[in-house]
């Protein structure tokens, strides 16, 4: 009789144990930018190893989406910026039900990071002009992103909490009805509204990948056009930043502090970011 364990999250990867008594593996999967890596250690003569290698061909056969079977109904939210030394931080709240997701589907909504600028401009006036009671928007300027970073603790988790919360918080008070609440997973804390008695029955769900929610995905894209737009606002006065956090950034960072002085650039980046030292 073969016993599987259940799927374990660790730091840097996903983990199952694997035994039929006479063998045990363990499997390792692991999500990086080049894709999925799945390892497995134990006794590679086994007849077990055989069929568990054979198995992960198709991981979906051994990691089984823990929220299968979720109501249809739920709130998705994401954010968009984290990783962008100019510019805000964003979070977008989606209510969306089955009839709303397949809606979404056909509107080219999928995961912001694989569109371009001007498909999420697109794609998000659609979503305000069919579902505008269906969204809502929570942005933090530079200079509001600086300083909330500073009063909670310089801690970017516990800044990413509180934004999420306020977003889904102000879309739940909409929709009170929701029970469920998916966010991309970006830290083991749960949003500080979950205590909250007015919000008892939601259940909260972290998950990383969760753009492969509809909702989610939806959110992402609302939540990137705001960053795309703040970038485009700029450079319609001539200011031309370039996103991330790369060496273009350090050089475009360093031309502006020697124009206007370094104290000047937390109205348009984040301070705490190594860019800024690096000044």
């Amino acid at each position: 009789m073969v016993s599987v364990s259940p799927v374990e999250e660790k730091k840097y990867n996903f983990e199952i144990t694997v035994d039929d008594t006479e063998n045990k593996l363990k499997i390792q999967v692991y999500f990086g930018k080049k894709g999925v890596k799945q390892v497995v250690q134990g006794n590679k003569n086994s007849s077990l190893f055989e069929k568990v290698s054979s198995l992960i061909s198709e991981p979906e056969n051994l990691f089984k989406d823990k929220n299968e079977g979720i109501a249809d109904e739920y709130i998705g939210s994401d954010e968009s910026g984290k990783g962008d030394f100019f510019g805000p931080l964003v979070v977008a709240a989606f209510y969306t039900t089955a009839e709303i997701s397949k809606r979404l589907k056909t509107l080219g909504v999928k995961d912001s990071k694989e569109l371009s600028d001007s498909a999420i401009m697109e794609i998000a006036q659609k979503l305000k002009e069919s579902f505008p009671e269906n969204f809502e928007i929570f942005e933090l300027t530079p200079e509001q992103y600086n300083k909330e970073y500073d009063s909670i603790g310089k801690n970017l988790n516990k800044l990413l909490t509180f934004a999420h919360s306020r977003a889904v918080e102000k879309l739940l008070d909409k929709h009170p009805a929701v029970k469920y609440v998916i966010t991309d997973k970006f830290s083991s804390k749960s949003l500080d509204i979950l205590t909250e008695p007015r919000f008892a029955k939601v259940k909260f769900i972290q998950e990383t990948k969760a753009e492969k929610y509809p909702g989610v995905a939806a959110a992402s894209i609302l939540a990137r056009e705001k960053v795309v737009l703040w970038f485009r606002n700029l450079e319609q006065k001539g200011i031309y930043l370039p996103k991330g956090a790369s060496a273009a950034v350090d050089k475009t960072a360093e031309e502006l502090a020697r124009k206007y002085g370094k104290d000047n650039l937390y109205r348009i980046c984040k301070t705490h970011f190594k860019n800024f030292s690096k000044i």
